[in-house]
């Protein structure tokens, strides 16, 4: 379970996490006792650089979950950065910003459950990215500021 923390947290670092990140120590500590808990096959120590690293085995273990967790969460943010767009073009951005939460959700049903519908038929096969200037008076910012994580 770290580890997957791990992966969520520093994936697409491009170094790789110091003994100061307290995340990187925790992880680096549960490896250690990989051999008191019988999972020596797990994890392996580099003397050289004083870690332990996961094994082949260890990721054969781990990636498959990995990668659910990528392909769920792929689609699911594709799901609502299309229903975000498509609200704020109908509404207009400060409208949409305004809705209380319950308020949002009901209105975003109908694109939810078109989008939802459209990506399980067809997947991106039907996306495209449209080249040159809009035609359209929606040109917004990528993602209101506001609704940003």
């Amino acid at each position: 379970m770290i580890h997957i923390a791990s992966w969520v947290l520093h994936s697409h670092d491009i170094d790789r996490p110091t003994d100061q990140d307290p995340h990187h120590a925790l992880e680096e500590k549960i490896l250690s006792f990989a051999r008191e808990f019988g999972c020596e096959e797990l994890v392996d120590y580099d003397e050289q650089l004083g870690a332990h690293f996961p094994t082949r085995a260890f990721d054969e273990r781990v990636m498959p979950l990995i990668d659910k967790y990528d392909e769920d969460s792929f689609w699911a943010e594709l799901t609502e950065r299309m229903i975000e767009r498509d609200m704020v073009r109908a509404l207009g951005e400060k409208q949409y910003l305004a809705l209380e939460v319950e308020a949002r959700i009901v209105k975003e049903q109908p694109y939810e459950q078109k989008y939802e519908n459209e990506f399980a038929e067809h997947g991106l096969e039907r996306l495209e990215v449209i080249t040159g200037p809009l035609t359209t008076s929606h040109n917004r910012p990528r993602r209101p500021e506001s609704c940003s994580n």
